[in-house]
């Protein structure tokens, strides 16, 4: 049930009538279509659909906004691409910073924080190039993935990093803290 209830931001909902047109050469194995399906009638508690044909069937619910014409979008966009790109230029400035400097670059301790650095890295960047990139469905997936994949990464890392602290703090081996940034670099990518 859907609540069609007047709030604050201007949403409109539309009911429309589909049937699912299963093709097995589509790679989702088909998809929603609205042809020879019509809504006959609708109240506050049911909707009536008529088709001239018999397989699946379904009211989906289309919802559509003006919140990308809204000044909040525009303003939240510019924060986000500023945070991003101040983030961008921080870790950047950090991988040179690890790289160059030899003292901070033998630390076992550095391999970790130079690879979580890389993966948000990573994120940062798929996602201020792919963000808006949905015209085209494979660069839209290629660019979902990407994110998708720096994030799990950048989970990881974190987790990584945690787990490296706590044996620091309980003081394990050193021999035993090097096995894991090996086991880590190959997990967590």
């Amino acid at each position: 049930m859907v609540d069609e209830g007047s709030n604050e931001t201007d949403v409109t909902i539309e009911f429309v009538c589909v049937f699912w047109d299963y093709n097995p050469t589509n790679d989702e194995g088909g998809k929603w279509s609205e042809e020879g399906c019509r809504m006959v009638s609708t109240n506050d508690t049911e909707i009536v659909c008529a088709c001239n044909h018999l397989t699946s069937f379904a009211v989906l619910v289309r919802f559509s906004s003006d919140i990308e014409e809204s000044p909040y979008h525009v303003v939240l966009s510019v924060i986000t691409i500023i945070g991003c790109v101040i983030s961008i230029i921080g870790l950047s400035f950090t991988l040179v910073v690890m790289l160059l400097i030899r003292s901070v670059r033998i630390k076992q301790q550095t391999h970790v924080h130079f690879n979580l650095c890389l993966a948000l890295l990573g994120l940062y960047l798929s996602f201020l190039l792919g963000v808006d990139r949905t015209d085209i469905p494979g660069v839209c997936k290629a660019m979902t993935s990407l994110i998708y994949f720096f994030c799990l990464s950048s989970v990881a890392w974190m987790s990584v990093e945690a787990f490296y602290i706590y044996m620091l703090i309980w003081k394990y081996k050193r021999s035993s803290i090097q096995h894991l940034v090996t086991v880590a670099v190959l997990l967590a990518w």
